[in-house]
């Protein structure tokens, strides 16, 4: 169907829905409408509702209608359909969306700022580490936020478990982090706590003699 009156074909993609259980049937229809109508109220919304639930096709709700707010320069709707979903998605969905909203508020909002405060929520709740630590890294630099970086290392350092072995790097990095800020007594703090668990790290050692030298020759 081509140039469809937009109220009928809203109602044949609601029927294909929610009563005839045609997923693909009724975003097809919705992608057509917002290509006739990228504007239309009731299908924007329709396919909001849809992307924040976990129902089949949900994540598909969300490749029709993004293309259509991105275009239309609606960002903070883009971010606040994918922060919904976090609380539903699966661990990879999760890290994807996470990703996402990242790069919205980076690229498009040009707010650095509230990208690595995402970034910072993504690491606290464990999705994908390995890859949200570099981008922290680099969004800190970019933002200033060192000694909230650090106190994020070191606070989830606290959490693991004992033989963990993400809790030294955590620990070392927070105490490099610390000194390099000048914080010099939350570098000593953080550099025994290293030391308690590996009591010849030469690193910490000669961290803590410089430390202590500076603390001398300031007195």
């Amino acid at each position: 169907v081509s140039l469809m009156d937009d109220a009928i074909g809203e109602t044949l993609a609601a029927l294909r829905q929610h009563k005839l259980n045609d997923a693909a049937g009724a975003l097809q229809l919705y992608r057509q409408i917002l290509t006739d109508d990228p504007a239309h109220v009731g299908a924007r919304d329709a396919l909001e509702t849809w992307a924040k639930t976990g129902s089949p096709e949900s994540a598909a709700a969300i490749e029709v209608l993004d293309p259509v707010l991105a275009q239309a320069g609606e960002h903070e709707r883009r971010v606040a359909v994918r922060e919904a979903r976090l609380t539903i998605a699966t661990v990879a969905e999760r890290s994807r969306l996470s990703a996402e909203v990242r790069a919205i508020f980076e690229r498009y909002m040009g707010q650095p700022e509230r990208a690595f405060m995402s970034a910072l929520k993504a690491f606290t709740d464990g999705l994908d580490r390995d890859v949200v630590k570099p981008e922290l890294e680099r969004l800190a630099e970019l933002t200033g936020s060192y000694e909230d970086l650090a106190e994020i290392y070191e606070s989830t350092a606290q959490e693991l478990d004992e033989n963990d072995e993400e809790m030294v790097p955590l620990l070392r990095r927070a105490a490099q982090l610390r000194q390099q800020a000048g914080k010099n007594e939350d570098a000593v703090r953080v550099w025994k706590a290293l030391l308690a668990k590996v009591p010849d790290d030469g690193q910490a050692l000669d961290a803590l003699g410089t430390l202590y030298e500076t603390s001398k020759n300031a007195q």
